[in-house]
């Protein structure tokens, strides 16, 4: 709890004629979001914990719960963006869907913008997340073509138990000796999640 491991960054950026909100920086990170596949990954914890934690693509994925827009309060000078960016940092990312926010500052003196990018460290390293940001920005104004389509509804699922607990023996299988160390716990608590599921599916 008090080692949240995200990191953040702050941009500025110049007064825009057009305005600049979330629900531009959505359409943006949309039209780009297949050249930043990191960012549509969740963290699924295994059953009975007997393996990492396992990356999935979230099928619920939803630009509207990573990005926001938020008022710095007055008068909106370097302090009072400071003090945002650790409010901001202080509450950990939920670990329900991908690991990352973005915040839309606005009320910024001189009519300036502000955008903080929060990431989890296990999402990214430093030099993945400069190649993320990378491809937010570009060298000229303008609105990129949205090339993003999420999967229907009925397409989207979470991995089952069963699924999360082949998954994990799968990986052991692929290291032997792993297999040979953690044998008598695995086979533990294989069994518990065997019998959890069947008193679930008799139940």
């Amino acid at each position: 709890p008090n080692n949240p491991l995200h990191v953040l960054a702050v941009a500025l950026f110049e007064p825009s004629a057009n305005g600049f909100d979330a629900s531009r920086m959505r359409r943006l990170v949309a039209s780009r979001i297949e050249r930043m596949q990191p960012l549509r990954r969740r963290v699924m914890e295994i059953p009975m914990q007997i393996h990492y934690p396992m990356w999935i693509d979230d099928p619920h994925f939803d630009l509207s719960n990573h990005i926001f827009d938020v008022a710095v309060q007055a008068p909106g000078g370097p302090a009072e963006l400071a003090a945002l960016t650790c409010e901001i940092g202080r509450e950990p990312l939920k670990r329900d869907r991908p690991l990352w926010e973005i915040w839309v500052v606005h009320g910024l003196d001189g009519g300036v913008s502000a955008v903080i990018t929060k990431l989890h460290h296990a999402l990214v390293d430093g030099m993945a997340g400069i190649e993320l940001m990378a491809n937010l920005f570009d060298f000229e104004p303008k609105e990129p073509p949205l090339m993003f389509r999420m999967a229907p509804p009925e397409e989207a699922k979470l991995p089952s138990e069963r699924e999360l607990l082949a998954g994990s023996l799968l990986s052991y299988l692929r290291r032997p000796a792993r297999v040979l160390q953690a044998a008598g716990s695995t086979a533990l608590s294989v069994n518990r999640i065997a019998q959890r599921i069947r008193q679930r599916e008799t139940g």
